[in-house]
Order: C-alpha cells, then structure tokens, then sequence
C-alpha cells in the first residue's frame, strides 16, 4: 500500500511515502539536515504522517488507517464474490422440462364418473401427464384403443369372446342397471318377467295409482350404449326393446325426463340415480351396491377398461392404478367393487 504525504519545513517541502509499514521520503533529504523537532513533527500536521523516527504517534496513525483501509475493502470482495456467484448461477444450464404425456379415456358415457375419479387421482401423482375424457358409449371404447394406442376404451358391459380376442380387457367396477320411475309413482317392486313385458311393449298402460289406466311411456338407450346392451342381455331374454320406445342418448337424459313426466318408465346405471326418480326393487331385491358385489341384483353388469393387446406404457400405468388400492377407493365411491 502506498500513501504520499507532503510536509511543510522552515526551508523546503518534505514528502514521505508510506509503503509495506514503512515511511520513506520521496525525494532525497538534503546532506546533515536534522531541522527543529517543531519542523519534523509540528502538531498540526501528526495526520500528514512524517518521518517515523522523529514522530511515533504520527506513525502509529498511519499503521492504524492501513489496517483500517483493509478492513474497508473487505465488504467489497464479499460483494463481489456474490455477484460472481449470481452470475455463475444465472449462466448454468436449467434442465429441461418433462414432456407431456397424452392419455386418452373414451366410451361408455356411464363410467364418466369413474374415469374423472381416476384421471384426477393420477394426474395429481403424475403432473406431466395429461388424460382426456371422451364420453361416447361401449362400442367407440372398443375400437378406440385399436385406433390410438395411447387410449383407454370404456365398456360398460360384458365383452363377446370375439372381442376380448383383439383387446387387453380389465374389469375395475361392477355396476347395476336400475329400472327407474317417477318418484310419485305407487309401485315399488316388479317382478324381472313383468320387465321384460313392459320394455317389449307387450303392456302398454300402468296397472295403478294416479297414472292407472295411462300410456306407458318407454325410455331406452340408444344402439351402441354399454347400458343398452347390458340391459337387453339381461332384462330382455332375447328380445328387444319394443321400437316404440322414446331413445335418449344419456343416463342425465333419462332421469331427467322421468322425473318430469309421471307416466315414463327407463333404465339408467347406479350412479346415475337421483332423488326424483324411484327405483324399483328387482323380484324383490332392491338395487345396493352390496346387492351389486355379491351378485344378487338380477341386472348387474361388468365395467370394463380395455386397452389394445400390446398398450403403451402409459396406458399399463393407468390399468395398473385403477386396480390399486388407492384406484378401488376412488372407484367405490361410485359403483360395487369388482371381484
């Protein structure tokens, strides 16, 4: 470190540098000069740092704010450290985002409830997955998966051997078709014969109550519904339901319009079911969930996921979820546990 200072003698000016501790004149002092003690170190100038032999305290001072000019510089390099390791930082690579993964659910409009249960469950635990629900019915599940690999088809009824042959088939959930009337309506409970009578058409008014004697107004699903299928393998006995019927293309549409109009009579999924409507007792068994899982119910049928025979990995992931323990929880929220 070096600091100049000049001194004022009697005859001429004194300038001394202070370099490595020591004090030493810049300019060579004229031979046998000794001056006044009053001219080496007049007490005015003890701050301007003369020649130490002749002024200690001046010394002493100049020691002092070397060490001091140290210690100012210290915070600087700390300043400049962190600024060198922001730099550092801001500079290094961040990595790269994981890519979005698509998964696809489509079909049977009645598993909706299960597959949003599912989808956001393992959405939450895989965040770079993204699934889309496509409501439709059984028969687009079916070709869905064949069609795009990253898709997931949804079956609400028992598969054709011919069509478990092409497809990768898991049974999450058991569910039961309920037969459906205004919640007004007197009866309670009809015998599986009496069903398949009214939905073929063979009966044509209501037997009693205040609708005695009126029209009975038919729902049913339309061609290609899981619900409509299952309902026909199970209800129908081979036949079909009568042409006559009203065909709405929903559960919400059905409930909707028996619980507006006293005289209808439809068929909906479990968990479609709604305080408006009443649903009847099957040869005296009425429809539960537990009546479902053991199989008493007279119309219960099978929810499928289905997948084509060699699925991305994605989509055994997914399988692999709905039949965890997390995945049946979610899954008995809404429908009778699969065996």
């Amino acid at each position: 470190m070096r600091a100049i200072f000049a001194k004022q003698s009697p005859s001429f000016n004194i300038n001394m540098e202070f370099v490595s501790g020591r004090l030493r004149p810049t300019q060579k002092l004229p031979f046998g000069w000794k001056g006044s003690r009053a001219a080496r170190c007049p007490p005015s100038a003890a701050g301007l740092l003369p020649f130490p032999r002749f002024c200690p305290q001046a010394y002493r001072q100049a020691v002092w704010n070397s060490r001091n000019d140290k210690r100012a510089r210290l915070p600087v390099i700390a300043d400049l450290g962190a600024l060198l390791l922001f730099f550092i930082t801001a500079c290094a690579p961040t990595p790269a985002p994981r890519a979005t993964i698509h998964l696809t659910l489509s079909g049977a409009d009645s598993m909706q409830p299960l597959a949003r249960g599912l989808a956001a469950a393992f959405m939450k635990q895989r965040p770079e997955v993204n699934i889309a629900i496509q409501p439709a019915n059984s028969q687009v599940g079916l070709r869905a998966p064949l069609d795009a690999p990253a898709t997931i088809g949804m079956v609400a009824r028992a598969l054709k051997p011919a069509e478990v042959s092409q497809l990768r088939v898991v049974t999450v959930a058991r569910d039961g078709i309920a037969v459906i009337v205004h919640r007004d309506n007197p009866i309670n409970a009809i015998q599986s014969v009496q069903v398949t009578q009214v939905f073929a058409g063979e009966v044509s008014s209501w037997p009693a109550g205040a609708v005695i004697g009126k029209p009975i107004v038919i729902l049913s699903r339309e061609d290609g519904s899981g619900t409509r299928a299952a309902f026909e393998s199970l209800a129908m006995l081979g036949k079909r339901v009568t042409r006559a019927a009203l065909v709405l293309s929903s559960d919400e549409a059905i409930v909707e319009y028996v619980a507006t109009h006293p005289t209808a009579i439809g068929y909906v999924s479990l968990n479609a079911l709604e305080a408006r409507v009443h649903p009847l007792a099957i040869d005296d068994i009425p429809i539960s969930r537990e009546n479902i899982e053991n199989q008493t119910y007279p119309y219960t049928r099978p929810l499928n996921l289905v997948a084509s025979l060699e699925p991305e990995l994605i989509v055994r992931e997914f399988l692999d979820f709905a039949q965890s323990s997390e995945g049946q929880k979610i899954i008995a929220e809404h429908y009778a546990r699969a065996p």
